[in-house]
């Protein structure tokens, strides 16, 4: 199945954009649950706190080691981190720190580039680093 076809299959969605025909989930209480098609909604709080352990403030710095830039990426899978181009494009080092924690990780250069759809992908020396 083509990534595209698989990624509409998993939200219950044709690649036309209507919806698959089937419950999504069950929701009721006791022994006779119903089937629905409505989504189960999270609260903000919650969306964060699932997110947060995969998301990273990146701090790029010159020649001189002074911080210059501040931005965000999130973790794609132990050890590498995605970010915006623009982020890192003029920074000679930069470390990356997870969300609410002071331990520091160093970036080590670059794995890709995508320069015209502004991305890039940076390995980072923390295996610790996990997506959600």
């Amino acid at each position: 199945m083509a990534p595209l076809a698989l990624a509409f299959a998993c939200i219950g969605l044709s690649q036309s954009g209507s919806p698959q025909p089937g419950p999504r989930h069950l929701t009721g209480s006791g022994s006779s649950p119903r089937s629905t098609l409505a989504p189960r909604s999270k609260s903000p709080r919650q969306i964060a706190q699932e997110a947060f352990p995969s998301i990273v403030v990146l701090v790029m710095q010159d020649n001189k080691g002074q911080p210059t830039l501040l931005g965000c990426g999130f973790v794609l899978r132990e050890g590498l981190v995605a970010t915006n181009y623009h982020v890192i494009r003029d920074a000679a080092s930069g470390y990356c720190k997870l969300v609410g924690t002071n331990t520091s990780y160093g970036i080590a250069g670059t794995v890709a580039v995508d320069a015209p759809h502004d991305l890039a992908i940076l390995p980072s020396s923390a295996s610790r680093l996990r997506p959600c």
